[in-house]
């Protein structure tokens, strides 16, 4: 299991739903509480979706995987919308959600995620693993004819002639 997905905090599943759920049922009235222009109208997008992905990101300690489910409820929010007279759905409207839920998702969870990156992969670690790339010891030693980790073989070469169709 991926480590990043045991920091998430599952206290934040209840603001993401609660707030997954006020999207849906702002997205099923046929007006807005308050008409707004387009720009004024990405912004809120931009920013109820930040809220979005935010809250994921904090409940599943993973910014990518936030991103990617507030981008699907976003996308199936805009076709919801397609259904309710008098609204519509449009791909502007995703963009603005796509940007604030990446920023939101990426600032709850990236950071935490990118300072522990490092320690997972410490090819200096003194450990049962092995002391480095080239140690030929422990459980990291590559049968003969297979790569080590992070070395690739060699492609295969072939001849192959081809012949000219007359």
């Amino acid at each position: 299991m991926n480590d990043s997905l045991r920091r998430g905090q599952p206290l934040w599943w209840l603001p993401t739903l609660l707030l997954a759920g006020l999207i849906w049922f702002l997205s099923s009235r046929g007006s807005t509480p308050v008409p707004s222009p387009h720009p004024i109208d990405w912004i809120a997008h931009a920013s109820v979706y930040l809220a979005l992905g935010f809250s994921l990101g904090k409940a599943s300690g993973n910014w990518q995987l936030a991103w990617v489910l507030a981008a699907w409820f976003g996308a199936l929010d805009e076709v919801h919308q397609a259904f309710v007279p008098p609204r519509e759905a449009g791909i502007s409207d995703w963009w603005f959600d796509l940007i604030g839920s990446g920023l939101g998702s990426w600032w709850a969870a990236g950071r935490e995620s990118r300072q522990a990156a490092p320690e997972q992969f410490d090819a200096d670690d003194d450990s049962e693993q092995g002391t480095g790339p080239h140690d030929q010891s422990g459980p990291w030693t590559a049968r003969p004819g297979e790569p080590r980790p992070g070395e690739h073989l060699p492609w295969p070469e072939y001849d192959v002639t081809f012949d000219e169709a007359q």
